[in-house]
């Protein structure tokens, strides 16, 4: 994403003292700006005011959030700083932008993803020679090589999270923002403990809500995480348990709780493995797999008698699914979630009955993706109706029990109306 940094004077002299070297200039500085705006990693477009009343763009450079002091700043550290040859006054770029983001040139924060690359497309073609230290500044570091099952199951807890994410239809892109070792060959704890920590967790109400979830998760764990996130009037609460060492955990389960809609989704996760031109599962190398759909049958039982609203409608009143879940060896430092299908519970069941031997791409039929799935229970016609605290804490112990690694994600507030949620993508997007 791209953010535009207007620099007071001081910021401005340092900027100038250092101009004539590059390898200073190149360190940055560090600074503080609104903690209401700024989050994430950005290109930075740096503002300077060395002509009276002619702002313009003389540097560029990556900034990255850093700690928030109380609720109305937070750290910034820019980095990579690259002096323009000729500074692009901010009149000059605006008029050359399309109308309807010509205004954002003169803002002073992060802008929405299509309107950063819009400016970056317009800024390139006024000054042809930032294409090759853009390009190098947009450049990710690789991803993380995974190498063994404390590594395996880091991944699988990273996507169960951004699946929450997704399906509260809140930033995806907090994912981008975990601080992972360089390498996972070392002690892990839980992914949540690699996350972006923001301001919510010093609302008294959010610590609140989270002492009541951190309850339901018990004490006794190997290593637990947890994270609130909060937009608008909604806080999303997002925990890990996990009882045993990653070599005896038996797979991630992803429970994921709307309090106000009294709907929660239980996904279990199942590794798929490359198999000739084919990822694969095979039911029959799975020694708890029939276990663990009975305990998915009781509930899908006990949801389908719980619905007390008839007018509160499900597509699937049903809330257990797998996602057969691609291994692919690394880690990404995108926001990008892990490949695989999702599976009704019953359709699970259904298909290995008429023993189409494994499940992969050439043998399930049809199943949902991550923007499917997501965006049904997303939208609520997906998830159990009715369903109230007790039910939800005891599939928390049970997936313990079964000694799975658990990521459990309690949204609460009114989710807004689609059209609404709608309407705010698009002004995000532009």
């Amino acid at each position: 994403m791209v953010a535009i940094i207007h620099c007071d004077e001081e910021e401005a002299r340092f900027l100038r003292e250092r101009r004539s070297r590059p390898e200073d200039l190149e360190r940055g500085w560090e600074t503080t700006r609104s903690a209401a705006v700024w989050k994430g990693t950005h290109i930075a477009l740096i503002v300077t005011e060395d002509k009276p009343q002619n702002p313009a763009i003389a540097y560029v450079g990556r900034v990255s959030v850093g700690r928030q002091h109380g609720t109305l700043e937070r750290d910034l550290t820019v980095t990579q700083v690259h002096a323009l040859e000729w500074p692009v006054p901010l009149d000059e770029l605006a008029q050359a932008l399309p109308s309807r983001v010509r205004a954002l040139a003169y803002k002073a924060e992060p802008l929405p993803k299509r309107s950063g690359e819009i400016l970056l497309d317009v800024l390139t073609g006024l000054r042809p020679e930032l294409t090759l230290v853009l390009e190098s500044l947009q450049q990710r570091k690789p991803p993380i090589v995974v190498r063994n099952a404390a590594a395996r199951l880091l991944a699988f807890e990273r996507d169960a999270i951004g699946v929450a994410l997704q399906m509260a239809d809140f930033d995806r892109s907090l994912l981008e923002e975990a601080q992972l070792p360089e390498t996972l060959d070392g002690p892990l704890g839980s992914f949540l403990n690699y996350m972006p920590v923001y301001g919510a967790h010093e609302d008294e109400l959010i610590n609140h809500d989270a002492a009541r979830f951190l309850d339901w998760m018990g004490e006794d764990t190997n290593h637990r995480g947890w994270r609130v996130y909060a937009k608008g009037k909604q806080r999303l609460f997002i925990g890990n348990v996990n009882r045993k060492p990653a070599e005896e955990t038996l797979g991630v389960d992803l429970i994921y709780y709307h309090v106000q809609r009294q709907s929660f989704v239980l996904v279990q996760y199942k590794e798929i493995t490359p198999d000739g031109n084919d990822w694969s599962y095979y039911p029959s190398t799975d020694r708890d797999l029939d276990s663990q759909l009975q305990r998915m049958h009781a509930v899908d039982e006990a949801c389908r008698k719980s619905i007390k609203n008839p007018n509160d409608y499900r597509l699937s009143e049903t809330p257990c699914w797998l996602k057969l879940c691609r291994a692919n060896g690394y880690i990404p430092r995108t926001s990008e979630l892990i490949l695989g299908m999702y599976l009704p519970h019953d359709f699970f069941r259904q298909l290995r009955g008429e023993d189409i031997g494994w499940f992969g791409y050439k043998t399930v039929p049809r199943y949902l993706d991550n923007t499917a799935f997501t965006q049904l229970v997303c939208d609520g016609w997906i998830g159990s109706a009715g369903t109230g605290d007790d039910l939800v804490r005891e599939q928390i112990d049970a997936s313990q029990a079964w000694g799975r690694d658990l990521i459990f994600a309690v949204l609460l507030g009114e989710s807004p109306f689609k059209g609404e949620r709608i309407k705010q993508r698009l002004v995000r997007f532009f």
